[in-house]
């Protein structure tokens, strides 16, 4: 059974609600300790969260810690199945989404790493993995780009050796803006948290 407590408001010692006076100092003067949001208030209810000060609350099925609303935070476990329900298969659809985003992006940034460079540095949703390997393939790709030669670009062929060191060219150029913006975040966040 959860104790209720009790602040003294003369000596600052803590004990049982049920008590009337301080067993310290002897004081009748106290405030509630909300067992919710740790605020201390003179009333029957918490200002904070609505808690009454005889309120037991329940028992969190997960973890075992005391529950005064339908979240528990200690383990994160909702009270609300069908809201728990709800959002577990919406993190799994996001999930799913983005994986396939990544695949199709990703078989696309084969023969146009352009494009994937563009997808993978200025959204915010794919991890430092994804796009280092892009970034490693967009420098291969240039590369071989800017290294080939006339017999590359056959004589009615559909490119020309211009079009390869201009696909060189936009793949080096996609990339250091996607290597710039991701820089650029990383340092705006790291001004944030001083």
């Amino acid at each position: 059974m959860l104790t209720m407590k009790k602040k003294c408001a003369y000596c600052g010692s803590l004990f049982d609600a049920s008590l009337s006076e301080c067993p310290h100092c002897g004081g009748r003067s106290s405030d509630h300790i909300c067992p919710n949001c740790g605020a201390e208030y003179d009333g029957a209810v918490c200002p904070k969260c609505g808690i009454r000060f005889d309120d037991e609350g329940q028992k969190c099925p997960r973890c075992g810690a005391r529950m005064f609303a339908r979240h528990c935070a200690t383990c994160g476990y909702t009270a609300d199945f069908a809201k728990t329900a709800t959002n577990t298969v919406k993190k799994a659809g996001e999930t799913a989404a983005s994986l396939f985003v990544i695949v199709i992006v990703g078989m696309i940034g084969v023969f146009a790493p352009y494009v994937s460079n563009l997808v993978f540095f200025l959204g915010r949703r794919y991890g430092k993995a994804v796009r280092w390997i892009t970034a490693l393939w967009s420098l291969f790709f240039a590369a071989a780009m800017f290294n080939a030669t006339p017999e590359h670009a056959e004589e009615g062929g559909p490119v020309s050796l211009g079009g390869f060191h201009m696909m060189g060219a936009l793949t080096l150029a996609t990339l250091a803006l996607g290597l710039f913006v991701v820089w650029r975040r990383s340092k705006k966040e790291k001004d944030e948290r001083c």
